[in-house]
């Protein structure tokens, strides 16, 4: 049943990421965008209706999913904790932030960047070990839930950033090559940028939470061990990024031309490409996975 749900999911994520592609090309091909032609309002529509409906069902099936899943640990004694669960809450949020815009045409574009990223997160809670109870480390759970969660809405912060970023230099390198604009379906460049800002700055406070939780929750650890050795991978990258983020939110606040124009967009492109190496070596090392790393 787990499974059947998984992929009614990934199933409806995919179409409705295809669906979202096509109606921003439609977009793209009319000057004036889809919605200036009194012939392209109905399909355009059906398009919308299509990708609304698709996302829901998704996110429907992802519940339901989770559901499921933790009643079967539950009954095999196992613990909902680690990847799997902010993984899929990672995933379910960034969907769930996505149908909440739904009605706003314009921000259907960030469905051709939140559809992918919520794919990867929850294939990877899905492979995710759940461990038993004597496997979880002794770190107690609300520092845990602090640390990891605190992670988990910078990632989502991110990602907002860097597709506003990406959309701003295309939208941007667009105009200024004097060729037609990305059409009607894209939020204009001020919002981008004030996404792209904002964003930046929610990453910045998220992942410091994240990283000072940790560092505290390894200094404190029972039997006077770091729950993970201080010279491991996941701790200097962790460091690395939210370093990055710290510099860049106080080089905007302190010089303010920086705040405006491809500036933000360069600063949150960079923040998104720091976040997939972070990202990646937490999943290579394995950190987060409930046991004590060494």
């Amino acid at each position: 049943m787990d499974l059947i749900l998984a992929l009614l999911a990934v199933a409806a994520y995919a179409a409705a990421w295809t669906l979202g592609w096509w109606r921003w090309q439609v977009s793209r091909t009319s000057s004036d965008g889809i919605y200036a032609n009194s012939d392209e309002v109905v399909p355009a529509h059906r398009l919308n209706v299509g990708f609304n409906v698709l996302v829901l069902v998704g996110l429907i099936a992802q519940s339901a999913f989770l559901i499921v899943t933790v009643q079967m640990d539950l009954a095999k004694t196992l613990f909902p904790s680690g990847w799997f669960v902010w993984g899929n809450l990672g995933a379910w949020l960034l969907i769930a932030g996505l149908v909440l815009q739904l009605n706003h045409r314009r921000m259907h574009v960030f469905g051709l960047f939140v559809l992918p990223v919520a794919l990867v997160f929850f294939g990877l809670a899905y492979f995710a070990h759940r461990p038993a109870a004597n496997e979880l480390n002794s770190a107690p759970v609300i520092w845990r839930s602090l640390h990891a969660g605190s992670l988990i809405v910078g990632s989502l912060a991110t990602v907002v950033a860097f597709s506003s970023g990406v959309l701003y230099m295309m939208q941007s390198n667009r105009l200024k090559q004097k060729r037609p604009s990305l059409g009607s379906a894209i939020p204009s460049l001020e919002k981008l940028q004030l996404f792209g800002e904002r964003g930046l700055l929610f990453a910045t406070l998220a992942v410091g939470l994240g990283w000072i939780s940790g560092v505290l929750m390894n200094l404190v650890s029972q039997a006077g061990q770091p729950i993970v050795v201080w010279s491991h991978p996941v701790i200097w990258t962790a460091s690395l990024l939210f370093g990055w983020l710290l510099a860049a939110t106080m080089f905007g606040l302190l010089y303010e031309p920086a705040r405006y124009g491809r500036k933000v967009a360069y600063l949150t492109i960079a923040t998104g490409l720091f976040l997939a190496i972070e990202l990646f070596v937490v999943w290579w090392t394995g950190h987060g996975g409930g046991g004590r790393m060494e």
